[in-house]
């Protein structure tokens, strides 16, 4: 199972949004919020790297301001704009941020993910927690590396920890757990008709007895939703690359290797299930007839 997770597109391409769906940034942050119930990590990393362009814009206002009053062209050089992806035309349209922007964005940083009594506070250890705190409150600094020790440590939880988890709950499934369930029950009910009018057959006995593999037409289809719901994977949405994010609610799937996943095991699951239906239809053909 390694060599197919790595395959897959890493962290960095998720982040920088050049995965496809469903392993998109959006449908990451969504395993984080409903399944793990733990997206500070990422809310962080997305906040922080905010902070971060917002920084860059301020320091190269500065920078600029000295450059020009003071005339020195070393000044010029020695802090050039960093680009900032797609977001640069952006940034350079906003308003420049004052020092008292950068105060206020640092500050909440600090309070919305670094305080124990936190709205989203971060799993990190005392001492780093520690660290910050005294360099806001103490130190009042707000530099773009103040939270630098917190965002190589949020990187490696989600590189290490919950990103993996991401990366096999969309191989392996492609509906919820919400939906499992449901399935479950309706294949249950499909093999009890199917079996309920199977011995209705047999003990009425029903000529001519080809009649006895009719039944495998709701026996089939309920072995599917019952191995759908178990596996959660529903071979009939995998077949027209879909997948479910949310209870109920639908996407593409648009990874070509999550896709051929999805397609092997849907494969193997519809081999499985008709093969089961057909030896069990087998048997009740094969029972001598007893009418009753």
């Amino acid at each position: 199972m390694a060599h197919l997770l790595r395959a897959l597109p890493s962290l960095e391409d998720m982040i920088l949004r050049r995965a496809k769906e469903p392993l998109c940034l959006f449908n990451y942050w969504q395993y984080l919020a409903d399944i793990e119930a733990a997206p500070e990590e990422l809310e962080f990393w997305l906040s922080l790297a905010d902070y971060e362009r917002l920084h860059r814009r301020y320091t190269a206002t500065a920078n600029t301001n000295s450059s020009l009053h003071h005339e020195d062209a070393r000044a010029m050089q020695s802090q050039p704009l960093l680009p900032s992806a797609a977001h640069e035309d952006e940034d350079e349209k906003m308003d420049v941020p004052t020092e008292q922007d950068m105060r206020r964005a640092a500050e909440r940083l600090y309070f919305h993910y670094f305080l124990p009594e936190s709205p989203a506070p971060l799993r990190i250890s005392d001492q780093m927690r520690d660290e910050i705190a005294s360099c806001v409150e103490k130190d009042q600094r707000y530099d773009a590396q103040l939270f630098a020790p917190a965002k190589r440590h949020a990187f490696m939880v989600m590189r290490d920890e919950s990103y993996l988890r991401f990366l096999r709950e969309r191989l392996f499934h492609n509906i919820t757990r919400g939906t499992a369930a449901p399935r479950i029950a309706l294949g249950l009910a499909l093999i009890f008709i199917a079996l309920t009018f199977q011995l209705t057959l047999i003990f009425l006995d029903v000529k001519p007895k080809g009649w006895r593999w009719l039944p495998m037409a709701a026996l089939w289809p309920g072995f599917i939703y019952v191995f759908a719901g178990v596996t959660r994977l529903d071979p009939f949405m995998a077949l027209l690359g879909r997948y479910e994010s949310t209870a109920w609610s639908f996407g593409p799937v648009k990874d070509n290797k999550i896709h051929h996943s999805h397609l092997k095991r849907a494969s193997l699951h519809l081999a499985i299930t008709v093969g089961i239906s057909a030896i069990l239809t087998l048997i009740m053909f094969l029972v001598p007839g007893n009418r009753l």
